[in-house]
C-alpha cells in the first residue's frame, strides 16, 4: 500500500518524468509520516501531513521567487 500511495501521488505531478520520480519519493516520506501518525488518530494524521505539504510547496515557491531575483549573467 505504501509504494501504491506513493505511485499514485507521484503519477498526479506529471510536470515531467524527473519530477514523478521526486514526488514519488516525497510521496515515500509523507505516507511513513502518515502511518506513524495514524496510530495515534486518523483524523490529526491527515491534517499533519496535509499541513507538511503545504509548507513544503511555500518553501519551494520561495525558493523559486528568490531565484528569480538574482540576476543572470
Amino acid at each position: 500500500m505504501l509504494i501504491f500511495s506513493a505511485l499514485i501521488f507521484g503519477a498526479i505531478h506529471f510536470y515531467s518524468s524527473l519530477y514523478i520520480v521526486a514526488t514519488f519519493f516525497s510521496g515515500l516520506v509523507y505516507m511513513v509520516g502518515y502511518i506513524s501518525r495514524a496510530n495515534i488518530s486518523t483524523k490529526h494524521a491527515y491534517w499533519i501531513i496535509v499541513a507538511v505539504h503545504a509548507l513544503n510547496n511555500l518553501l519551494i515557491i520561495g525558493l523559486h521567487s528568490l531565484a528569480d531575483l538574482i540576476p543572470s549573467s
